[in-house]
């Protein structure tokens, strides 16, 4: 009867038609056949028809062989219509024998290409039994679970096999060895993914996988090294636990581990500390400088190693004791009390400009021709309250090494003040004048127009004003026709104005600009120390310079507007 279409029991199909292939006593031709049906019959996937698709292959060749042994004599049976039932395919006795040479034959012989082998040897008539095929794996498997295996083998192997999805059917075989190899193939995906996916880890990873752990490492004097390492450790443990069971020594990674979670103290550490002490040395000399007080012999190198001293401990201190407790508590309250002015209201405008004209008034009495002692009473709580305003607006777009910077910076400009004779109000007044001036001279210009609400159109015709009359200034100090009594005063009020319109970015400054200074210095340094000796104000010293500065960077400032280089206008 037909299988297909008799109309007997579904069960019941035409060995031919399950093959796919007419009736045939070519063996050949019926070992394709099989082959083909393999890639869409898999046995993992449906064991029931794999095995009615194993016994019509084997009916087959044996019609095919009886139609061979009666070519020369009686009839062949007929090749046709002969139902197969479901029944369990029957293994060849040396299938163990040839699994095992096609194995050892692809090992030793892949030439450093193993899939392209084993794709090869997959299209052989010694893969068309399903026994052979079966052992070849089970050895493959065996193989790619042990450590001698290449990674490209093993890749190889997972991929010709499908392994990725058939993990229920590599367990059937052997579920020990199909963990290990599936796990060394996952570490060695994680190793090359570490590898080239992340080049911060490059360094961690090369001392994770030392053979032995060492007796002493200088990479744990480095910060970023030891935070990457502690970093990659939890990453692997959660993301990668086949790279860390496969790949690295326990005992490595248990050293590695204990030392960087016990080293406090860093390289970097010393190195604030050294920059701390210097910042902290230039603070003692300034205020030594402007002090009144009776001189100290050897103060210099007392106030070097004191301060490097004060910074070290302290530095280290903080290292290997953090007070946790105390900055908890900070944290606690910038939360609460902080966060409101640091993340809204700094960006309003008026605490971004509003200790402007406080300063302005408050910087008035400085460059009057005489010192009222009882305003120091005033200008000291008022320029230290426009001193923190102008430090927390310029936070905005000022980094807290930059507004460290500035600071510093203050005090050097105070002592500069001090010498050319701004001590009537005290040293306190002059540094807090100073932090206010640099902070908003970091941030004039156009972002002043643009925070204030005016047009920014309005500010090169300021600015243009402002270059053609400030030579006027000291043209009017040389030839005496500005009393000597509103010259210093004058003269401020041009520098604060150039101020306002100018943005002081040293990082920009064509090199034209340099010709400025060396013309002023052309002269000589006696010329112009005599010029300055010859000034109706000693005070002026400080502020003619400072005229020449606003005017290289406004310069520069137009140079870049020109070049639509808006950032550094």
């Amino acid at each position: 009867m037909d299988g297909m279409d008799s109309g007997a029991d579904s069960w019941l199909r035409s060995h031919w038609d399950i093959l796919g292939t007419a009736p045939t006593g070519d063996e050949r031709a019926i070992k394709r056949a099989y082959a083909s049906r393999l890639k869409v019959t898999r046995p993992e996937d449906d064991p029931a028809a794999f095995q009615v698709l194993r016994q019509a292959y084997e009916y087959a060749l044996h019609c095919a062989g009886q139609a061979h042994e009666h070519a020369h004599g009686s009839p062949a049976p007929a090749l046709a219509d002969q139902p197969v039932r479901l029944g369990v395919a029957s293994s060849s006795p040396d299938a163990v024998q040839q699994a095992t040479q096609a194995f050892l034959a692809w090992r030793d012989s892949n030439h450093g290409r193993p899939l392209e082998s084993l794709a090869t040897l997959a299209a052989s008539d010694a893969f068309l039994s399903f026994a052979v095929r079966e052992q070849f794996e089970r050895l493959a498997l065996d193989y790619c679970a042990s450590e001698i295996c290449g990674d490209e083998e093993r890749d190889a192997v997972v991929e010709h096999f499908d392994w990725q999805r058939r993990l229920q059917h590599l367990e059937k075989i052997n579920r020990e060895n199909a963990h290990a190899a599936m796990a060394r193939f996952n570490a060695a995906r994680s190793h090359e993914f570490l590898l080239y996916g992340g080049h911060q880890y490059r360094a961690a990873l090369k001392a994770l996988l030392a053979p032995c752990p060492p007796a002493y490492s200088g990479l744990l004097g480095d910060k970023v090294f030891t935070r990457t390492l502690l970093e990659l450790i939890t990453r692997l443990r959660w993301q990668h636990p086949d790279f860390l069971a496969c790949r690295v020594n326990p005992e490595v990674l248990d050293w590695w581990e204990r030392h960087a979670g016990a080293k406090r103290y860093f390289v970097d550490t010393a190195v604030y500390s050294f920059v701390a002490g210097l910042a902290l040395f230039v603070i003692a000399l300034v205020f030594e400088r402007i002090g009144r007080g009776e001189e100290i012999e050897h103060f210099t190198a007392m106030a070097f190693f004191g301060t490097q001293a004060l910074a070290f401990s302290t530095f280290a201190a903080l290292a290997l004791r953090p007070p946790r407790k105390q900055v908890a508590w900070l944290t606690q309250f910038k939360e609460r009390h902080l966060d409101v002015y640091l993340h809204q209201r700094r960006y309003q405008a008026i605490w971004q400009l509003g200790w402007l004209v406080p300063f302005v008034l408050l910087s008035l009495p400085l460059f009057l021709p005489v010192s009222y002692r009882p305003l120091s009473y005033v200008l000291r709580p008022g320029l230290l309250v426009c001193a923190l305003l102008a430090l927390f607006a310029a936070s905005v777009v000022l980094r807290w090494y930059y507004l460290l910077l500035v600071m510093l910076l203050g005090l050097v400009s105070a002592l500069l003040m001090w010498k050319s004779g701004f001590g009537g109000y005290g040293n306190t007044v002059l540094v807090l004048f100073c932090i206010c001036l640099l902070a908003q001279a970091l941030r004039g210009g156009l972002p002043l127009f643009l925070a204030s609400g005016w047009r920014p159109a309005r500010l090169r015709a300021m600015r243009l004003t402002w270059l053609c009359s400030a030579p006027l200034v000291p043209l009017l100090i040389e030839f005496d026709l500005l009393p000597p009594a509103l010259a210093t005063f004058v003269t401020w009020l041009w520098c604060l104005s150039g101020i306002l319109l100018s943005r002081f970015t040293p990082s920009k400054l064509p090199p034209v600009m340099l010709i400025w200074p060396l013309l002023f210095l052309k002269g000589g340094w006696d010329h112009v120390r005599n010029y300055f000796n010859a000034l109706p104000d000693m005070r002026l010293a400080f502020l003619l310079p400072l005229l020449l500065i606003v005017t290289i960077f406004m310069l520069t400032n137009m140079y870049h507007a020109e070049q639509d280089e808006h950032y550094f206008c």
